[in-house]
């Protein structure tokens, strides 16, 4: 039987974080501060179903702004 070559897995970048993911991505503050960023502008969000999805640009951009 020929052997199949396997390949690695694509490195995927997320392009969408939860509030978890982001909260600890700015430095482990808590999920209601993103909540409160998000209300105050200063971070982008998208629905999904019933959860709030924090855009990766957005962090990136609050991120370079400071």
């Amino acid at each position: 039987m020929p052997s199949r070559r396997v390949r690695p897995p694509l490195k995927v970048e997320k392009k969408l974080l939860s509030r978890e993911e982001t909260a600890l991505m700015l430095g482990g503050i808590n999920d209601r501060t993103v909540d409160s960023m998000i209300k105050r502008g200063q971070l982008k969000a998208v629905k999904l179903g019933r959860r709030n999805m924090i855009t990766a640009d957005s962090i990136g951009e609050l991120i370079a702004a400071k």
